[in-house]
């Protein structure tokens, strides 16, 4: 006699896997970076100029299974400082996915400065006081990128001439990109392997927490339901 079919398992939507799999690796990553920067140091851009090797090869984040993934070519051809610029990004970006991620868990259960805010996070904006949230993230975002361009950036006067004919300035040549000097727990461990480890973990989760906060936001703006709602099946 044939046995009854086993009953499916419940579908969990991709957004709400994505998260999870954010949340289990959020616990180890270090979201800022300490002031060295061990073997991939600041001086990782001269000595692969010397060595004649590929100054994106001597970043960290090039783990398996992808290893070095750029689909779109685009580090193919690009300068050394371009890169940098690209590093820079990538780690201010998934910094900033990861604390939106657990902001909107956050966020959708409890929210002491606007008591209007309800609802999905990708919806909260339109019930607060938009004078008020924007001063917020004004100030913010000027206090991170102030301090991030005193340190990081050129001054016109150390710009190039070519720099300054387009009207912008780069990085500076010792600056290790992410660096903000941030690491009040002393979580930057001194050896050089658990170090680059480290900033494995951080860039992937980074990375992971860009895709999931992207899942979050879309899920919620087509449906209206919150994180939780769609964790209960409601």
């Amino acid at each position: 006699p044939r046995l009854p079919p086993l009953p499916s398992p419940p579908r969990t939507p991709t957004m709400m896997r994505a998260l999870a799999i954010t949340l289990a690796l959020a616990a180890p990553a270090l979201a800022f970076r300490g002031r060295s920067a061990g073997t991939a140091s600041s001086t990782s851009l001269g000595m692969a100029k010397k060595a004649a090797v590929p100054y994106v090869e001597t970043l960290p984040g090039a783990v398996p299974p992808l290893g070095f993934w750029d689909p779109n070519k685009l580090s193919e051809g690009a300068s050394d400082e371009t890169v940098k610029r690209y590093r820079e990004a990538e780690l201010k970006h998934g910094r900033l996915a990861m604390v939106g991620a657990l902001g909107a868990l956050w966020g959708e259960n409890f929210h002491p400065i606007f008591s209007s805010a309800d609802g999905p996070a990708a919806l909260q904006i339109y019930t607060v006081p938009v004078p008020a949230i924007w001063a917020y993230i004004f100030m913010i975002i000027g206090w991170v990128e102030g301090g991030n361009i005193e340190k990081g950036w050129k001054t016109p006067a150390e710009a190039t001439p070519e720099e300054r004919a387009a009207g912008y300035t780069s990085l500076k040549d010792d600056w290790v990109p992410g660096d903000l000097g941030f690491d009040p727990l002393g979580l930057k461990p001194t050896d050089d392997d658990e170090w680059v480890a480290m900033q494995n973990r951080e860039l992937n989760n980074g990375r992971l927490a860009m895709l999931s906060v992207m899942g979050i936001l879309a899920q919620e703006a087509v449906d209206k339901k919150s994180v939780f709602e769609h964790l209960s099946g409601k």
